[in-house]
């Protein structure tokens, strides 16, 4: 999972091309709070994640981009109750949840007089989900691609020419497929970005 995580990053990265003046690729640590179904199963916070952004201006305020994440939710239940299929097991578990969140973005974004840049935005696209569940020696797993549907919003602060600080808040809303319901989150987002979206 983690070999596929970063081969998907990886050619997000190359398809954003080198780093034009008015756009930024930024590198962050994810951490998250699975709501709804997922934190239904999951209620413990993640501080498992990584993700990466890119951004670039196309007009007067206006940011298209692409954003890739992976982010791991675990949690240990002394006993409790798990249904998978028409199978259901009572005991102890270790429960884990892999996202893999794919999107395309859409933002706006402004300027501060202290040169802070915000955005705030949409992204849509897909997200890869794969639920497990240990029982002693047996394991079930469950997987799906889900639609995606996530607002965010952000700040760029700069902290020498054109390298930055910069966090989003972003809520993944997953919806259900027939294999598994909508696994739904909110993440927080902090990293390095370098670049530019509006000039001085």
């Amino acid at each position: 999972m983690k070999t596929k995580m970063i081969i998907i990053l990886a050619l997000m990265v190359l398809m954003t091309g080198r780093i034009q003046s008015q756009s930024v690729l930024g590198i962050n640590y994810s951490t998250s709070l699975g709501v709804g179904n997922l934190g239904d199963y999951i209620s413990k916070y993640s501080f498992r994640g990584i993700g990466i952004d890119y951004k670039g201006l196309v007009k007067d305020n206006i940011a298209l981009g692409l954003s890739g994440q992976w982010d791991l939710f675990y949690q240990k239940k002394d006993f409790d109750s798990y249904t998978w299929e028409t199978v259901t097991a009572s005991g102890k578990q270790f429960r884990y949840t892999h996202a893999v969140p794919l999107l395309a973005t859409l933002d706006y974004v402004g300027k501060t007089g202290k040169g802070m840049q915000w955005f705030a935005g949409l992204g849509l696209g897909t997200s890869y989900i794969e639920r497990l569940t240990d029982f002693g020696s047996y394991r079930f797993t469950t997987n799906a691609w889900q639609f995606t549907v996530a607002p965010e919003a952000g700040i760029i602060y700069p902290i020498d020419g054109y390298n930055n600080v910069y966090a989003t808040v972003r809520y993944h809303q997953n919806f259900n497929t027939q294999d598994l319901d909508g696994q739904s989150f909110i993440s927080f987002n902090l990293g390095f970005a370098w670049g530019t979206l509006i000039k001085d």
